[in-house]
């Protein structure tokens, strides 16, 4: 399972770029935005640096949100935005 950029704001957490581009699509809607290019394998990097906040305001890595979600079984699903 891997977390994929679609458009600078919205990630989602899917095992390829295309069961992210069509999971997306059906989550968003035909209005969807997505990069020319497709969704985008976030970088080491990124899992690391980017924050993932939940509903509570508890703050940790992409990465440790990503594998807390993969332990329960949690598969392809939207996984944040910038804009919620």
């Amino acid at each position: 399972m891997k977390i994929w950029d679609l458009n600078g704001t919205d990630w989602y957490m899917a095992n390829n770029a295309k069961e992210a581009r069509e999971d997306y699509i059906k989550f968003v809607g035909p209005h969807a935005e997505i990069y020319d290019e497709g969704p985008i394998e976030c970088t080491d990097e990124e899992l690391d640096g980017l924050l993932f906040i939940d509903e509570d305001y508890n703050q940790r890595s992409f990465r440790e949100e990503l594998a807390q979600r993969v332990k329960v079984g949690i598969k392809s699903q939207f996984f944040a935005s910038t804009e919620f």
